[in-house]
């Protein structure tokens, strides 16, 4: 499944940034890039690193639920799976932030991959709330509705296996009965019980209200970095579509892509500004600007905190591929 995915992303990534610039006038993107505004641009990473503590803040929020630990494990976990999604393929930063936080604080990777699979579907039900608001209350193209309306329904089928998996009875009964042999029943019990557990740090209105606050949080961070980079090349969009184009792009990352999703991210930010009257050059430079505005220190601090970890790439490749057998096993 994941060379699938591999396969995928280096084949839709390219696709998609063709569609991106085959109607843009570079000329008129190397203009507009000579004339960015720093002061901006510097707010807006200052608003992008509060982003990110804010993340790892949650992050610990969840993994506490079990048992105390430190943010600096949390953070440098985090920033780890940043750097191998920006630079290696099928998504393996997540898979590898598990291992690195379990390792580090002495957890299940199963927990950890839990609170990371908790952690995103928070981010997907604020970014669906906020797009929901949206939709009902703004004018708003016909391909916008659908993409909402499908991706809404999806979460309800996830949400709804979640569910299915956090009832320990009914796991536990749904495990016994697919087991075809002891073996196999006794080797996945432990780290499904173990990411049930993780799943189960969700539970009550509390723990819920704080997740979904954070998320909302989050994604309005990340609305105002997008607004300031936009600020920085004298462009703007009304509160409404910051919002609009902000759930847009991190909706459709769920989009195979290639490692940094490079083209995947410029057509995802053109086509939510286009929206909004945006030209074509001034939307790509916006996308590049913005897309170096993260990926650039996050791949940079990520890599530091790899190397931390004594870590290499070519091991954490090996990790993502042994991530069922590696969830067997409870760190010492």
């Amino acid at each position: 499944m994941r060379k699938l995915v591999t396969v995928l992303g280096f084949l839709l990534s390219p696709l998609f940034l063709w569609l991106a610039l085959r109607k843009v006038k570079m000329a008129e993107v190397a203009d507009a890039l000579r004339s960015v505004d720093l002061v901006p641009l510097t707010l807006a990473f200052c608003a992008i690193a509060v982003g990110c503590l804010l993340m790892s803040l949650r992050w610990r929020y969840l993994v506490s639920q079990s048992q105390p630990v430190r943010w600096g494990d949390v953070f440098s976990a985090m920033m780890v799976g940043y750097f191998a999604n920006n630079v290696l393929p099928a998504r393996t930063g997540e898979l590898l932030r598990a291992h690195v936080l379990g390792r580090r604080a002495n957890l299940s990777r199963a927990f950890t991959l839990a609170t990371i699979i908790i952690e995103r579907l928070s981010d997907v039900v604020s970014l669906l709330l906020v797009l929901t608001v949206i939709m009902v209350g703004f004018p708003l193209p016909l391909w916008a509705r659908r993409i909402g309306l499908v991706v809404f329904l999806l979460l309800l089928v996830v949400l709804l296996v979640l569910v299915e998996v956090a009832d320990g009875r009914r796991s536990s009964k749904f495990l016994l009965r697919f087991a075809l042999m002891q073996k196999i029943a006794e080797r996945v019990r432990y780290p499904l019980m173990s990411f049930r557990e993780g799943l189960q740090t969700l539970v009550g209105v509390k723990r819920l209200s704080v997740l979904l606050g954070l998320s909302l949080l989050i994604w309005s961070l990340s609305a105002l970095t997008l607004s300031l980079t936009l600020a920085s090349l004298g462009l703007s969009v009304p509160v409404y579509g910051l919002f609009f184009t902000t759930a847009i792009i991190n909706l459709g990352m769920v989009i195979p892509s290639s490692p940094g999703y490079i083209g995947t991210y410029q057509w995802l930010v053109m086509s939510a500004l286009g929206v909004f009257q945006i030209s074509h050059s001034r939307a790509l430079t916006c996308s590049i600007v913005l897309h170096a505005l993260w990926y650039i220190p996050l791949t940079v601090v990520g890599a530091i905190c790899f190397w931390r970890e004594n870590l290499h790439l070519s091991r954490a490749l090996g990790y993502a591929e042994s991530a069922p057998s590696a969830l067997d096993t409870v760190p010492k």
